[in-house]
């Protein structure tokens, strides 16, 4: 899949949806709701938010927002997607659409993150997904080859291809 979900993909493989936990600075991930039967070892995985905000899809607040905002203004909205929350800080943000370079129907703190306050100095974009390996399976959890990048629950985590390589 393209790194912001979008068209067109990248390379094309079976994928399977679950939900997840993630800690910031942890390699370990706990599977919460969905199949994780086929995730073993060597098994690339995608979860939301655990890598950041993707480079190509990043922009700054026109003015500073509180943490109840629910209309927030960006300089360039250009791309954007009810598909894909976007990361500002520590702070993952849901919304229902985009008009021109507002963004509007925002749940704050979304994905069990803290809603805060954020200035204009503050890069806001898609949250990325971290590209992992699993390199280790105990029931529930698995341990990636690197840590998450974010702390969040209930975050999508894909995946599909066993022991992939470009």
């Amino acid at each position: 899949k393209s790194p912001d979900g979008l068209a067109p993909d990248i390379i094309r493989t079976r994928t399977t949806n679950c939900e997840c936990d993630m800690t910031k600075d942890s390699n370990v991930v706990t599977i919460t709701s969905g199949d994780a039967s086929g995730i073993e070892i060597g098994t690339r995985v995608g979860v939301l938010g655990g890598g950041g905000i993707l480079d190509s899809q990043v922009s700054k607040l026109t003015s500073p927002i509180t943490a109840t905002s629910t209309t927030i203004t960006l300089v360039d909205a250009r791309g954007l997607t009810t598909l894909a929350p976007l990361l500002i800080g520590d702070e993952l943000i849901s919304f229902t659409a985009v008009s021109g370079n507002t963004i509007t129907g925002v749940t704050r703190g979304a994905f069990g993150t803290t809603a805060v306050a954020h200035t204009t100095s503050e890069d806001i974009g898609v949250a990325r997904y971290l590209g992992a390996t699993v390199i280790a399976k105990s029931g529930n959890t698995i341990t990636l080859n690197k840590p998450c990048l974010k702390t969040a629950i209930g975050v999508r985590l894909v995946y599909g291809t066993i022991d992939a390589g470009v």
